[in-house]
């Protein structure tokens, strides 16, 4: 019985440090593939508490290209496809924070949900262009009444509407069609096609946050897809340069790990 229980205990001793020496050995090949920066000599404290690999938390975090964030994040992926996240932090300088619609090269995710005020023939033409909520004066009462705008990614209206539109843009914020964003108009299944692809973008304290594509993309379409919003959102800078117009950038899936992109590596800077 003794002599059983030693070797029980034994197997079990023996597969406890054999499971050890692997989950060891896993760690150091990975920590091998680490590429630390120059060490940092003075690390904040904010720093030091962050949850991050201990071989990482005394230096500054590597910077990658597009194309090696995005193989890192591949190797992290294993849910259904996720969606490529980029993260801009702005140096704003006072000017005000940065937002529009975009419409990328290379489209992904579902169809916006559009809201159109129209009556008659031009109801009528929204409706069979497949458009989420119409309405007209009633639908601009009850919103007004409950202060309570419906579900929709984009709300267009009719030159006719606009005026009566007007007594609830209050409640609509930044919603609110205007001519300038070409959410006026008369062609209302035009508009409906342009916008059914469209995607809103809105900087938060200096830090926008928006997809770029799927993780199962082409790393040629998520470039483009990249470009295309640098593009617009360079085209918005006043009293920055740009080559400090972006301070920091960021790439990420929705349950991945962040990767800071070196930013001569997205943006190329002729100023």
């Amino acid at each position: 019985m003794v002599m059983l229980l030693l070797r029980t205990r034994g197997r079990t001793r023996g597969t406890w440090l054999s499971s050890y020496i692997i989950n060891s050995c896993s760690f150091l090949k990975f920590a091998s593939t680490v590429k630390v920066t120059q060490r940092d000599p003075n690390p904040s404290p904010s720093h030091r508490r962050q949850p991050r690999v201990y071989l990482l938390n005394h230096y500054k975090e590597p910077f990658v290209s597009l194309e090696e964030g995005l193989r890192a994040l591949r190797a992290y992926s294993l849910f259904r496809p996720e969606t490529v996240e980029i993260s801009l932090k702005f140096n704003l300088k006072g000017q005000n924070q940065i937002r529009g619609t975009i419409v990328f090269p290379h489209y992904f995710g579902g169809k916006s949900k559009i809201l159109v005020f129209a009556e008659d023939s031009a109801a009528t033409s929204a409706k069979e262009a497949g458009a989420s909520v119409i309405g007209g004066l009633e639908l601009i009462k009850e919103i007004e009444t409950t202060d309570v705008v419906p579900d929709c990614h984009v709300i267009l209206s009719t030159p006719s509407m606009l005026e009566e539109v007007k007594k609830i843009a209050r409640i609509l914020k930044t919603k609110m069609p205007s001519e300038r964003r070409g959410t006026v108009v008369e062609d209302i299944p035009k508009a409906m096609e342009q916008f059914a692809h469209t995607k809103a973008y809105r900087s938060i304290d200096g830090i926008l946050n928006i997809g770029i594509g799927e993780i199962n993309f082409p790393n040629v379409k998520i470039r483009e897809n990249l470009d295309a919003l640098m593009n617009l959102v360079l085209s918005q800078r006043e009293k920055v340069k740009k080559k400090d117009f972006i301070k920091k950038i960021t790439l990420s899936t929705t349950y991945g790990p962040g990767f800071d992109l070196l930013i001569d590596n997205i943006i190329n800077i002729k100023d």
